[in-house]
């Protein structure tokens, strides 16, 4: 059979490489310029990777988007929860948006209520039963952007 032949070929070819993909080893005989040419080209420059901020008032699994541009932000107190709203846009895809705050529900222990899709646009819900948190999030497309409103309670307060 030819099959583990190739195979074990393949594996010893590809453990002959470098230990270290981004070390370069030079003939006895090389120089300088000949060095800079093998060696890989720099790392591009990377650019700063956008941050979830806190919103005021909310409870941690309720950060605006990473990179958002926060248009509204709304605090509303009832007898039995506080709650509050935050509207913004975003580049993020409303997939994204809805992917971003379904995981951010679930590590805090909510359960999903509802998952829309009407056209382009995305709604999410999740609550717990237990402390009455929720958590609803409606992301449509605006242009070139996402437009995002994303409503909470912080369920019963002792």
């Amino acid at each position: 059979m030819r099959f583990p032949t190739i195979a074990f070929a393949c594996l010893t070819l590809a453990a002959c490489g470098p230990a270290d993909p981004t070390s370069v080893e030079a003939a006895p005989d090389a120089d300088a310029a000949d060095i800079a040419e093998a060696a890989p080209p720099p790392h591009a420059e990377v650019a700063p990777v956008a941050v979830a901020e806190p919103v005021d008032g909310a409870p941690a699994f309720v950060p605006t988007f990473p990179g958002a541009e926060v248009e509204q932000q709304a605090a509303d107190a009832t007898a039995a929860s506080e709650g509050g709203m935050v509207v913004f846009t975003t580049d993020a895809s409303p997939d994204e948006v809805v992917e971003f705050y379904k995981a951010r529900a679930e590590a805090e222990g909510l359960a999903s209520t509802m998952n829309m899709n009407h056209g382009d646009t995305r709604a999410y819900g999740a609550t717990d039963a237990e402390g009455g948190e929720t958590l609803s999030v409606v992301a449509s497309p605006d242009g070139d952007q996402t437009s995002v409103q994303l409503t909470w309670s912080q369920g019963s307060q002792p």
